[in-house]
């Protein structure tokens, strides 16, 4: 399926793309459909907004999620990028994107209300790994582009467009734990988001840094920026 975006946008080495406001994403019947391999997320519950030219509602009270399973395309290992495009309406520990959290190969990407900051994570061999940059706090009711970056030895963390955190986290195969399968804005019913998401894509390589602005920029204007 065509992603159908501007050529403003990377999407050279896109393996996972949902975005709310593409007609081919959501075409109305509640569910949210990748555009690159139909890896598409079942709806449990988000509601649809047409404002900023679509986006999902998600009730934490009432643990809304996708649900995506295990799909092959997403089994990364190393040498990736996560991007997202979301806004917090709560200080709370909560997840927009989830694949296990004691697991081994589970993933993380949310905030937690501790460190005040976006708080990302990768658990295995019964060790948590956590990247959070605290040096920047979740500006709550905002929109904000959290991407994630992985090359095989570091993770790296960017904020809109500042460069955030590195950290050695370690990562075996991200997005491959059978277990819970991938969720958008859930852990299995618990730590629900409470906001919007808009946007999430991942890659299969690791987007240099222009590359992660040249996103950015073609997408602000839509999210009020």
């Amino acid at each position: 399926m065509s992603v159908g975006y501007g050529t403003s946008l990377v999407n050279d080495s896109l393996v996972f793309c949902l975005d709310a406001a593409n007609p081919k994403s959501y075409i109305g019947d509640g569910d949210w459909y990748d555009l690159i391999k139909d890896n598409n997320g079942t709806n449990y519950g988000p509601t649809y907004s047409s404002d900023y030219g679509g986006i999902f509602l998600f009730d934490r009270a009432s643990s809304h999620y996708f649900y995506i399973g295990n799909p092959a395309e997403l089994s990364l290992g190393s040498n990736f990028t996560v991007e997202a495009w979301g806004r917090a309406d709560a200080d709370a520990w909560m997840y927009f994107l989830y694949n296990g959290y004691n697991q081994n190969n589970s993933f993380w990407m949310g905030t937690h209300p501790t460190a005040n900051a976006w708080w990302h994570g990768t658990y295995y061999n019964t060790s948590y790994n956590y990247l959070s940059n605290g040096t920047d706090s979740v500006e709550i009711g905002v929109w904000t582009r959290c991407a994630l970056t992985f090359d095989g030895a570091k993770f790296n963390c960017y904020i809109n467009k500042e460069h955030t955190v590195t950290d050695d986290l370690w990562s075996n195969d991200a997005f491959s734990n059978p277990s819970t399968g991938i969720q958008i804005g859930s852990s299995s019913g618990s730590r629900a988001w409470e906001g919007a998401i808009a946007v999430i894509k991942v890659y299969n390589t690791v987007l240099s840094e222009i590359e992660l602005d040249r996103n950015y920029d073609a997408l602000k204007g839509r999210f009020g920026l």
